[in-house]
């Protein structure tokens, strides 16, 4: 299933999977509905996210928002995935919670598609007691499960 990202200037990019997707950065969608909840966050421009898009012709306004999120959802399928190196689910966990803000426990579970419990095995004994790295783990402003490597 295709993963799409929303990149800050309204850029939409398509991805073979969630895994490609998360390295990234940028937030990702791969439903509908998902897409309205990234755009509805900050209040994004629809028009600038439709006219982002390749090939498609330019448009001032929708009539409503609704008109705009399905024509953005019905072209985007169109898109073809990106290509992206290989990587192991490894690599991609860690690179993640490197970021400043780290990753949640939902980011991992999405980048990786393992469940709860393979992700707090792999932060607790894989990169913990394996590599030795030191691993914070707090909840997040919207309290979520966060986890960040320290310095």
């Amino acid at each position: 299933m295709k993963t799409f990202t929303l990149a800050p200037g309204g850029n939409i990019a398509a991805y073979s999977n969630a895994t490609a997707a998360a390295l990234s950065g940028n937030p990702t969608f791969r439903t509908p509905e998902e897409l309205a909840g990234i755009v509805g966050a900050p209040r994004i421009n629809l028009t600038d996210v439709w006219n982002g898009l390749p090939g498609v012709r330019p448009v001032k306004k929708f009539m409503n928002r609704q008109t705009g999120l399905d024509r953005i959802w019905k072209r985007v399928q169109s898109l073809e995935p990106l290509a992206t190196p290989k990587r192991t689910k490894q690599q991609l966990v860690l690179d993640l919670m490197k970021r400043p803000e780290g990753a949640t426990l939902g980011e991992i579970m999405q980048a990786t598609d393992w469940q709860r419990h393979t992700v707090r095995g792999f932060v607790s004994a894989t990169a913990g007691k394996k590599l030795g790295l030191r691993i914070e783990s707090f909840l997040n402003q919207c309290g979520e499960r966060t986890y960040r490597v320290s310095d």
